[in-house]
């Protein structure tokens, strides 16, 4: 099978958009044949998909046609957010791409991809599951420097392993045009030179421009066909006195301005919604009925500017719809923006607005300094929230941070006072966004701006949690466990500064876990209430988001923050945090205190509690410490291979790939001591090394081979 894209500049900022796009008419190619093909895809998407079916149809509304309505998904930080993100859509192209038949996809204008599409289109490449599936792209190399995303992501895929052939189209030379100009005259190609000549200077070998310029002058009857002598015919002199432009630009706009002014203005409404636009948009953008709009826009189609889809129009060529735009006077077109985009707020539902709701930012984005009424600029304010926290769920950091920028510099100066928890929540999102795509500074900036504005302590713990993960980002551990102290005094938790007294303090702390357990089972902790208070929760969340960066920048303070997250959730309620503190503990009690007994069964109710509080990102963390540190203190060891098995096909569903990698080197040493044999031992370390190159997690990647060399040599 064969789909074929064409990316709008207009539309870069939505993520995936150009993928989107083709595998709608994928789709739509699915739900035109028998019930009982349909019935054979809707099976193979689905096991595809597994339970995380809506983030593409979040992304492909029409695959719920195929699939049915699907279920939500949980929420995951970023990073794992979009792990998941694309394994899911990588396996549901795995359902087309296949030996039988194979797929070719192709790209057109890649030097507008958005990152988000970028990094995708590498996965993909790069993932040894991938097969029989051919990527075509093409790209304007004048668009694009050494540093631009699109030449950085095909060093990372070449680097990868991956063939990539490079096709330079250079423009026609002078003898490829007159060819062109003797075939399309019927004429031989002496007589033609003249006139190729004219053209190849005019347009400078650009075929596109070529094409139309002679187009042009068959229009204006300098080039005509005398059917007297069944032959075309020129006066060449007569051409040169006209002074055509060596513009395509301007060419285009020429042609354009001899279409009836309908057409014209159709498609100047179809230039402000973009590269293309469905035909429920473009009847609100031009206040027509959908036949009006068939006959106004024939013209342009009838003479291959514009391309009539089911439900759209698409112009065939970028240079036409920069032609198009062209014919809006630069004075008028915030205006034209503008009135485009509140039709679309007025007569757009609620779920149609959610729906395109970057079509419609966008247009109001570009006339943001017309828009001076508190009320609408408050409302657009809200809009660029909606599409920066789409985008950012689509994984498109850059473009969420863009849209939350814009919103930002919406607030007006009472926003803080007046609308506070509204303002908190999209600084606190743009705050994450700026981290997100590395902008640690500016974010830091962020935390303090909103740290003086917050009004409680509990909203403070968001932004230290959320500076917490920075520094984890930016590898500063230690400042971290700093971040941390900081934001727990705000509760009245506080830490010794010796090592004495920590130890002493983690000592009490751990003698403190079986008092405040009151005589409970540990196995009935699972059904100990969860917390209502978010003074608790924030003082447990804290806690447990201490802990990585305690354990890497300041681990004699890891003994003592274990015990304390327990003690709280002991002594007032859980939170979805809660099992990865308890199943902690029980990791410290079998490897320091030597009791095996109790750190089992904690670790045990840990898995339990995490999959009653349903936090799916957990549960492979929860199952590695489980089966590769506890397990087989308590059970034959060989019970311990299934569940990390299990564990590292959780980590992979909520794109942990942290974990997955510890799974995966752990796994080939379980399987060394539990006396598999070495060739299938040596099988299962080629299946991890593969996946430690294709998540690039190096480290990982050179511990099994140290463990491959130690295989070999026995």
């Amino acid at each position: 099978m064969f789909i074929a894209g064409k990316f709008d500049q207009h539309k870069r900022d939505i993520p995936y958009a150009s993928l989107a796009q083709e595998f709608q008419t994928l789709v739509r190619q699915i739900l035109g044949k028998s019930e009982d093909e349909v019935s054979r895809w809707r099976n193979a998407i689905q096991q595809a998909v597994g339970p995380n079916g809506q983030l593409i149809a979040n992304l492909i509304p029409e695959l719920e046609l195929v699939i049915g309505k699907q279920p939500p998904v949980a929420e995951l930080p970023p990073q794992e957010t979009q792990n998941r993100f694309q394994g899911v859509f990588r396996r549901l192209l795995c359902v087309f791409a296949q030996k039988q038949h194979p797929m070719t996809l192709f790209l057109d204008d890649l030097q507008w991809l958005d990152v988000a599409t970028l990094s995708f289109i590498e996965h993909l490449l790069s993932h040894p599951d991938v097969k029989h599936l051919l990527i075509v792209g093409a790209y304007r190399d004048n668009e694009v420097s050494p540093s631009h995303p699109l030449m950085l992501t095909l060093d990372s895929i070449r680097k990868a392993g991956v063939t990539v052939d490079e096709i330079i189209l250079n423009p026609l030379s002078f003898k490829d045009v007159n060819h062109f100009i003797a075939d399309a005259l019927r004429c031989d190609r002496m007589r033609s030179e003249p006139l190729a000549r004219l053209v190849h200077e005019k347009t400078a070998g650009n075929p596109f421009f070529a094409i139309q310029f002679l187009t042009a002058l068959a229009e204006e009857r300098f080039v005509e066909f005398d059917a007297g002598r069944a032959a075309w015919h020129w006066d060449l002199a007569q051409i040169q006195t006209r002074n055509f432009t060596d513009n395509v630009v301007e060419l285009m706009i020429s042609k354009l301005k001899r279409l009836p002014v309908a057409t014209q203005e159709a498609l100047k409404q179809l230039a402000c919604l973009g590269d293309n636009a469905k035909m429920a948009t473009l009847t609100i953008a031009n206040g027509r009925s959908e036949e009006e709009i068939h006959g106004a826009i024939w013209e342009a189609v009838h003479a291959g500017l514009v391309f009539r889809l089911p439900g759209s129009y698409k112009f065939l060529y970028d240079r036409v719809q920069e032609a198009a735009y062209s014919l809006i006077p630069p004075q008028l077109r915030s205006e034209v923006h503008l009135r485009i985009g509140r039709l679309l707020i007025e007569r757009m539902s609620p779920e149609g607005l959610t729906e395109s709701i970057f079509d419609v930012v966008n247009q109001l984005n570009r006339a943001i300094d017309l828009i001076r009424d508190p009320e609408e600029r408050l409302s657009l304010l809200r809009l660029n929230v909606v599409a920066g926290m789409k985008a950012r769920a689509a994984i498109a950091y850059a473009s969420a941070r863009n849209y939350l920028a814009l919103a930002e510099g919406l607030l007006s100066p009472d926003a803080w006072s007046e609308r506070y928890s509204e303002t908190f929540d999209l600084c606190l999102a743009f705050s994450e966004c700026e981290y997100l795509v590395g902008n640690f500074a500016a974010a830091d900036k962020l935390f303090d701006l909103i740290l003086d504005k917050a009004l409680s302590n509990v909203d403070r713990a968001k932004v230290y949690g959320l500076r917490m993960k920075l520094y984890q980002v930016a590898g500063k551990y230690d400042d971290g466990v700093t971040v941390a102290l900081e934001a727990l005094r705000l509760f009245g938790v506080t830490f010794p500064e010796s090592d004495e007294e920590i130890q002493v303090a983690a000592a009490a702390e751990l003698a403190a876990v079986p008092i405040n357990l009151r005589g409970r089972p540990i196995s009935e902790l699972v059904d100990a209430p969860l917390t209502t208070d978010g003074t608790v929760q924030a003082i447990i969340n804290l806690l447990v988001e201490a802990m990585p960066c305690a354990y890497i920048g300041r681990p004699k303070l890891f003994p003592l923050i274990t015990p304390k997250a327990v003690n709280f959730s002991l002594c007032y309620g859980h939170t979805d945090q809660s099992s990865f503190a308890y199943c902690v503990l029980g990791l410290m009690l079998v490897s320091t205190t030597g009791d095996l007994a109790t750190g089992f069964q904690y670790s045990e109710m840990s898995l339990r509690l995490n999959e009653k509080l349903k936090n799916p990102r957990l549960r492979g963390t929860l199952l590695h410490l489980h089966g590769d540190h506890i397990n087989f203190w308590r059970r034959h060891f060989s019970t311990g291979m299934p569940i990390l098995d299990q564990a590292f096909r959780a980590c992979l569903e909520v794109g942990d790939l942290v974990y997955a990698g510890f799974l995966a080197f752990e796994t080939v040493w379980q399987a060394i001591e539990k006396g598999d044999t070495l060739p299938d031992v040596f099988a299962l370390s080629m299946k991890y090394a593969a996946f430690a190159l294709e998540s690039h997690n190096d480290a990982v990647y050179q511990t099994i081979r140290i463990e491959q060399q130690f295989i070999v040599s026995l």
